[in-house]
């Protein structure tokens, strides 16, 4: 993990002892003897680091009640435009990172810190403010080591996409499945480019009749397909293909 900066409060800095970071990730660092101190944590560079369109997916689940989130953590990541609500703002907020449209989110930083030890609030972990920095007197070190939950904004799997893509070649593009599927309007379908490509999205019926056809020149990276509801009149099974490069990939998905 790259290194990361601290702010620290103190009057003294002679050395010694060390803190941990907990949840993707650790870190050691120096700390000064025989003194209080307030740790403060923070980590600015490479935002989109982690974050992909199976996060979204993620949020807008939790959003629909369709599956909601394990632990309070994914909250904290999922509320991209800091203001403490779960909702689409927050999706619109990590799909304009993914998309290149910011560098940066304009209302939050890269990433968060929790101490470990806070309990948080239910059933809304976000109805109060949650500390981000730590006091301690060094004298107790390595006896009492405070300890920190970082938390990677809009990044609500720890960049884990097992599961969801299918494993390819590593020369190959990545290419997700739609959800949510069954669905009664229309649904997204990730996929990941190694580099720019033209891609053809189809969705046919059952007997191949074309119903719907999209190409595309995406650049390289992370990139998110809609399938119109537009594209599935009626209630029944469709068919649905995406080519990118000689990558290609169907499947099946329901309209109810």
């Amino acid at each position: 993990m790259e290194e990361l900066e601290y702010e620290f409060s103190t009057n003294t800095i002679p050395p010694i002892s060390y803190f941990e970071y907990a949840d993707c990730g650790s870190f050691n660092q120096i700390l000064p003897t025989d003194t209080e101190i307030t740790i403060t944590p923070s980590k600015e560079d490479n935002p989109l680091n982690g974050v992909g369109t199976y996060d979204l997916i993620i949020i807008q689940k939790h959003i629909d009640g369709i599956d909601l989130f394990d632990t309070p953590f994914q909250w904290i990541a999922a509320d991209a435009n800091n203001d403490k609500v779960i909702d689409n703002l927050d999706i619109l907020e990590c799909r304009n990172l993914i998309l290149g449209i910011y560098t940066n989110l304009p209302d939050n930083s890269s990433w968060r810190f929790v101490d470990k030890n806070y309990v948080f609030p239910t059933p809304d972990p976000l109805s109060a403010p949650f500390p981000e920095n730590v006091t301690v007197n060094t004298s107790n070190l390595p006896a009492i080591n405070p300890e920190f939950v970082g938390v990677k904004i809009c990044d609500l799997s720890c960049g884990n996409l097992v599961g969801f893509y299918d494993l390819e070649p590593e020369n190959q593009h990545l290419i997700g499945i739609p959800e949510p599927n069954p669905t009664n309007e229309g649904a997204m379908l990730p996929l990941q480019l190694l580099g720019n490509e033209s891609v053809l999205m189809e969705v046919m019926d059952l007997s191949g009749r074309l119903l719907f056809r999209n190409v595309m020149t995406l650049l390289a990276g992370p990139a998110l397909l809609e399938i119109p509801a537009s594209a599935m009149p009626q209630a029944g099974v469709y068919v649905w293909r995406v080519q990118a490069g000689e990558v290609l990939k169907s499947g099946k998905i329901v309209r109810y």
